[in-house]
Order: structure tokens, then sequence, then C-alpha cells
């Protein structure tokens, strides 16, 4: 379930509050964006400075970083 403002609009997350969900540093984001890695972003404020993260796209960014287990013990 995603967090939405009161007119439907996706909650926007800070670095921060992305870098403390992901257990990252903010250099760490910084690092992904600049390397196009990491979750998706949003440029905001007059002069396109402010950084902020979809909580959909943040969620759907860690679904694609989910790896399959092998259902057999030895992985074959």
């Amino acid at each position: 379930m995603s967090a939405v403002s009161t007119k439907g609009i996706p909650a926007l997350l800070t670095s921060a509050e992305v870098a403390e969900i992901l257990k990252v540093t903010i250099a760490t984001l910084s690092d992904w964006r600049n390397n196009r890695k990491g979750p998706a972003f949003i440029r905001a404020g007059s002069n396109m400075r402010q950084i902020r993260y979809s909580i959909d796209d943040v969620q759907a960014w860690l679904d694609q970083q989910r790896v399959p287990c092998s259902s057999s013990p030895d992985g074959e």
C-alpha cells in the first residue's frame, strides 16, 4: 500500500529518508543517482536541485533487486 497525500499524489521522500529505508548512506544514493543505478528520482524546486523519491519508485526498484533462489538445496 502506497502512502499518498490527500490529493492522491504519491508521497515523496527525501534522500535522507530513502537512505534510512535502504540502510545506505546519503553519499551512496548520490553515487547511484550519478551512475543511474538506484531508484528513480525526481528533481524539484526552482533550481531543480531538490531530490525526491516516490515511494512507489523505491518499492519498484527494491522489487527489481530481488534475486530468486533455487528450490533445490544444491542450487541446480
